[in-house]
């Protein structure tokens, strides 16, 4: 369900492929990788400003 909100959406492309058993590949789309590269920034920055011991929640997280 999930991949196929994803094809939807442009993010990625499924592929079928003819082989018995059929098997089924799906790749990234341009628009899916400009996602991947800014969700790997944003793991990139919360390792970054991850502060250890604060119950995994650090200043940059805290709205109260």
């Amino acid at each position: 369900e999930r991949l196929s909100e994803l094809e939807k959406k442009g993010i990625i492309e499924r592929r079928v492929l003819p082989q018995r058993p059929v098997r089924v590949e799906y790749t990234f789309t341009e628009k899916g990788w400009e996602l991947y590269r800014i969700l790997n920034e944003l793991a990139e920055w919360i390792k970054k400003y991850h502060l250890p011991g604060e119950g995994g929640q650090t200043e940059a997280y805290n709205v109260s």
